[in-house]
């Protein structure tokens, strides 16, 4: 590894604390196929792509 990248992550490793990693998302999980569910959430991407049930 030349110096370069071992100085950028230490640079990383040197701002990260174990109090900072989030490893699991945050809020409620949801069905994101659910077309209610995801146009209330995300209201301007389910508009842009509506969910198309299939048959």
């Amino acid at each position: 590894m030349s110096d370069e990248f071992a100085t950028f992550y230490e640079a990383v490793d040197a701002l990260q604390s174990d109090d900072e990693v989030i490893r699991d998302p945050l809020g409620k999980r949801w069905d994101v196929r659910d077309e209610v569910e995801a146009s209330r959430r995300l209201p301007h991407l389910s508009s842009v792509f509506p969910i198309m049930m299939q048959p």
